[in-house]
């Protein structure tokens, strides 16, 4: 049994190891070349592997990007959980948060600028790309009304729901223009108006 045991682990580690080698090459690749000119024989040359190997993993490249996408997800999940768990234990004003959400966000882009770029592209025409693209959206959404549901009783909006849909929609569109366009406007610039614009919104001040 223990002899079994010894001989299974190390199969299981190589697995996991060309399992995690396919999709980090692939995600080289991908943000390198872009996801429509990379093919599956390229990955399986790139990482070192036979295409039949590549195959046992995953059935075609859609599931590599999928799970490429699963991972950044999580990561984006996990970011921003940390991000609102410190807010509402923070006793700094809506300036404060929304400046710190809009730059955590823009951070979260820039470092995977090309993976967004290729999302975007993708986006638009695979409904599990758009899917997931949208969950992220949600969730930064969500942040901004939990955050709203703490200051309730400071704010001059009646619908948070719809404030924190608004809101988002405000943050989202400069924030995109920040991380993926040049500016002739600094980003300490528009992050200030925008803020203020949110706070006069929000407080009517």
């Amino acid at each position: 049994m223990k002899q079994d045991q010894s001989i299974h682990e190390p199969k299981q580690k190589r697995s996991a190891l060309t399992r995690e080698k396919i999709v980090d090459t692939s995600r080289e690749l991908f943000c390198k070349k872009g996801y429509y000119q990379v093919s599956t024989n390229e990955i399986a040359r790139a990482a070192n592997i036979s295409i039949g190997n590549l195959y046992f993993y995953f059935p075609n490249k859609e599931t590599i990007f999928l799970e490429i996408l699963d991972r950044y997800h999580q990561s984006f999940l996990k970011i921003h959980e940390g991000f609102l768990r410190d807010a509402e234990n923070s006793s700094k004003d809506l300036k404060h948060f929304l400046r710190g959400l809009m730059e955590m966000i823009i951070k979260n882009h820039e470092n995977s600028r090309e993976l967004n770029r290729e999302i975007q592209i993708l986006s638009l025409s695979d409904p599990a790309v758009a899917a997931l693209l949208e969950k992220q959206q949600e969730q930064t959404e969500v942040t901004v009304f939990r955050y709203f549901e703490k200051y309730r009783d400071q704010l001059q909006v009646q619908d948070l729901e719809a404030a924190a849909a608004i809101t988002f929609s405000l943050i989202n569109s400069v924030v995109d223009q920040i991380a993926f366009s040049k500016n002739k406007i600094n980003r300490k610039r528009l992050l200030t108006e925008t803020v203020n614009a949110v706070e006069i919104y929000l407080l009517g001040k």
